[in-house]
């Protein structure tokens, strides 16, 4: 910009000498005496040089404005690069004490990673990173429990599940091409993910999932592939439903009772969500949207599909099933379920 505005400068000048010498004498050529041709000229030459002063005071006070304002979208600039850099120095901070506070701090923590996150992209792969390491680090699948004995385990605490939601309300569009949430291998057992949009195409696998909530949730594209959510592993982890047996879903109250233990989702967005080798006992897939989704080789005993959505454009090759689970009418023949698991 400087150098337009010197050639600028510098034609000005040419065309101001040019009009000083020449334009007067042009304009008081016709004037017979010499003496008031001389006083005309002169008049001009005045004239000429009060309009270009006037010009040049303009150009000065555009320049100066301009100035101004390229020097406060510098400043704006300086700033937003110190609040980033503070924004950053904070992050790793919280990322280095986030293991050693105490819950109420960690819960406080991870929502203002999260808020810091919603509208700078390197800060928002940070926070996924960081929300991700706190999972893998507090709620690992465990290998010292045997889920097929009465033994309790609790469910999810606050600072996992505030982890959980900050990933399931961050901005998608600040996602890089194939970096989606891992929560694979992890214990979330009773966990929220309701109405959260942020885990589609997320990883699950293998990871413990009973009674967890997925209503209303976008998972379109989610891999569960040999992930667990058996409503009798909530039960028998529960502490207080005892050792599971055939007939615990058939007593009356079980209808309302299998909410407390059974994974859902009702009206959630499953369409090419995976469930390859899953464990779905008892899971409650209501008016969801199943287009695309494999059920390959699943555990579907008292699943209930009632109502779920284009279920006819999922695939249940080799998924095993019994004749408790609900299934539309045009399913319950479909040979590629087995009856029986």
């Amino acid at each position: 910009m400087i150098e337009i505005l010197a050639g600028l400068g510098a034609a000005a000048g040419t065309v101001y000498a040019a009009a000083y010498v020449f334009l007067p004498r042009y304009l008081s050529k016709s004037i017979p005496t010499p003496e008031k041709r001389s006083d005309s000229e002169d008049r001009n030459r005045a004239i000429i040089s009060a309009t270009f002063a006037a010009i040049g005071a303009v150009a000065a006070f555009l320049y100066n404005v301009y100035d101004d304002s390229e020097k406060e979208k510098l400043r704006i600039e300086n700033e937003a690069r110190k609040t980033r850099s503070d924004y950053i120095a904070r992050l790793n901070g919280y990322t280095r004490d986030i293991f050693h506070a105490n819950p109420a701090e960690v819960v406080s923590m991870l929502y203002s990673v999260g808020l810091m996150a919603a509208e700078d992209e390197d800060i928002h792969r940070i926070m996924t990173e960081v929300m991700r390491t706190y999972l893998h680090a507090q709620v690992p699948l465990p290998t010292d429990v045997d889920f097929h004995s009465v033994t309790p385990v609790a469910g999810i605490t606050m600072g996992p599940q505030t982890a959980i939601n900050v990933l399931g309300w961050r901005h998608l569009a600040y996602d890089p091409p194939h970096h989606t949430p891992d929560l694979s291998h992890l214990m979330l057992k009773g966990a929220t993910f309701r109405g959260m949009n942020g885990y589609a195409k997320a990883l699950f696998y293998g990871s413990m999932l009973p009674a967890t909530d997925f209503r209303y949730g976008d998972f379109s594209g989610t891999r569960f592939d040999g992930a667990v959510f058996d409503d009798w592993v909530a039960y028998q982890t529960s502490g207080t439903g005892g050792p599971w047996n055939s007939g615990i879903p058939q007593r009356p109250g079980w209808t309302w009772e299998r909410y407390s233990y059974a994974a859902n989702f009702f009206s959630a967005n499953l369409e090419r969500a995976q469930f390859s080798g899953a464990r779905l006992s008892g899971a409650i897939f209501t008016n969801a949207r199943l287009a695309g989704a494999r059920f390959d080789g699943a555990t579907l005993t008292r699943a209930d599909f009632t109502g779920a959505i284009d279920i006819d454009k999922a695939v249940f090759d080799g998924a095993c099933s019994d004749d408790m689970a609900h299934f539309p009418a045009a399913l319950k023949s479909n040979p590629a379920i087995r009856n029986g698991c």
